[in-house]
């Protein structure tokens, strides 16, 4: 299943999904600034993921890396899941 699918398809956790769409656009355009030879925003990727126990914390970071390695962003190591 396609990783932004499958985070699209957790249930509630919508101000998460909306952060992670804004910063899938802001890679996107990105990228393209890039390709035209123009300055990129400068992102950073580093998150802290928080709640109480069963919350989707751990579901929702590795689906984003999934994501993430999907743009480009970053590989993930050959002995990762996902």
């Amino acid at each position: 299943m396609d990783a932004l699918q499958e985070l699209r398809e957790l249930i509630g956790l919508e101000s998460v999904k909306q952060q992670i769409n804004d910063l899938i656009s802001l890679i996107d355009v990105n990228k393209e600034r890039s390709s035209r030879g123009l300055k990129e925003s400068e992102v950073s990727h580093h998150m802290a993921f928080l709640g109480a126990p069963g919350t989707g914390k751990t579901t929702v970071a590795r689906i984003l890396g999934r994501i993430f390695r999907d743009l480009g962003v970053f590989k993930l190591r050959p002995f990762d899941r996902g």
